[in-house]
């Protein structure tokens, strides 16, 4: 493969990262308007269910994020085979931005971030209430 071809997989799976994340938090936006409107009058068999369906979703979109993250890294490892004189500026740019800290910032950032919005997805299911009234109460009895 070219370094053209190669720079441009790993271009083309920083989109596909992207948008998977976008994906999810685009459900989980929906999950939270289902529970608003609906989710909290719910019998707990509903709510599971609904839960259940997020999950394997949630899961499916991680899983998709996870193999472009392992092609990723593949184009990457073949970028470095390439003899340092004969790269050009933008695969040395590609490379050098890998093994820095801002990637390693953004790749444990990007991993707790599907695991913050299954966890909020959680919470507004099973234990964020609403009063008959409308006025939201959180667990312990407060309102909000």
């Amino acid at each position: 493969m070219s370094e053209f071809e190669l720079v441009q997989i790993v271009e083309n799976t920083i989109a596909q990262i992207i948008l998977i994340i976008g994906q999810l938090i685009a459900i989980n936006s929906a999950v939270i308007v289902a529970a608003y409107y609906f989710l909290n009058q719910a019998r707990v068999g509903i709510k599971i269910a609904a839960f259940l369906i997020y999950s394997l979703g949630a899961l499916m979109y991680f899983l998709f994020a996870v193999r472009e993250s392992n092609v990723n890294t593949g184009a990457a490892r073949a970028l470095l085979a390439i003899p340092e004189n004969e790269r050009s500026s933008t695969a040395a740019a590609i490379l050098e931005f890998a093994d820095s800290p801002a990637n390693l910032v953004l790749n444990i950032a990007t991993n707790f971030s599907v695991f913050f919005l299954w966890v909020v997805a959680f919470y507004v299911v099973f234990l964020w209430r609403k009063k008959p009234d409308g006025r939201d109460v959180v667990p312990g009895g407060g309102r909000s």
